[in-house]
């Protein structure tokens, strides 16, 4: 039967390749014994054994105690599961380490960014940390893969636009009040606070 298509997204993932073609053939046809798998995929035994091994740990395939040794896999989406919570484990590992490491300095030179993942994973950084305006010059490909994170700087910024508006309109305030009561002592102007504990000028109600 063809595995093929089951080997690249699988290596992707890091399997390697043989241990990718044992999970895709177990998909199709399981339990089998190790040596049933030998056969079918035209490998050496041992290989054959040693990737089944490797499967196991890395919680891809179930191998029965028996002494026939039956394999059966994992469900793909249990397996997916499981590898993107060891990922996420490993990653937040990872960053707490690098966190403790010196930055290395910034310099002006120019360098050249090979890969397109590379690429888009600096251009999304770049909306992450954008404060004011951010000018995106794509074509329509990678554009569609940055869209999200376009909109979430769009967002950010409009939040941070009606914060400075509102915060803008709080000063005017202040400084209007404060004013008001400058003039207030300086007039000498009598005040009695209304039922709403607001200071209101009120002649009428002064008392001699």
């Amino acid at each position: 039967m063809a595995v093929g298509p089951t080997v690249q997204p699988l290596v992707s993932l890091g399997f390697t390749a043989l241990e990718a073609e044992v999970y895709g053939f177990l998909l199709g046809e399981s339990p089998v014994t190790g040596y049933r798998i030998a056969q079918a995929l035209r490998k050496p035994a041992p290989n054959i054994y040693k990737a089944i091994e490797s499967l196991e740990a890395k919680g891809a395939v179930m191998v029965d105690d028996g002494a026939s040794r039956l394999c059966r896999p994992i469900p793909p989406q249990e397996l997916l599961g499981h590898l993107e919570r060891r990922f996420q484990e490993d990653r937040n590992r990872a960053a707490e380490s690098l966190s403790e490491m010196t930055a290395p300095a910034t310099d002006d030179r120019v360098y050249q960014l090979k890969s397109p993942d590379q690429v888009l994973e600096r251009a999304r950084r770049m909306l992450e940390q954008c404060r004011e305006v951010a000018l995106v010059d794509a074509f329509p490909r990678p554009l569609a893969k940055l869209r999200d994170d376009i909109e979430a700087a769009a967002h950010r910024a409009r939040r941070r636009a009606r914060h400075r508006r509102c915060a803008a309109r709080e000063r005017r305030r202040a400084l209007a009040r404060s004013m008001g009561q400058r003039r207030r002592r300086r007039s000498g102007a009598p005040r009695r606070v209304s039922h709403r504990g607001c200071e209101r000028s009120a002649p009428g109600d002064l008392v001699g």
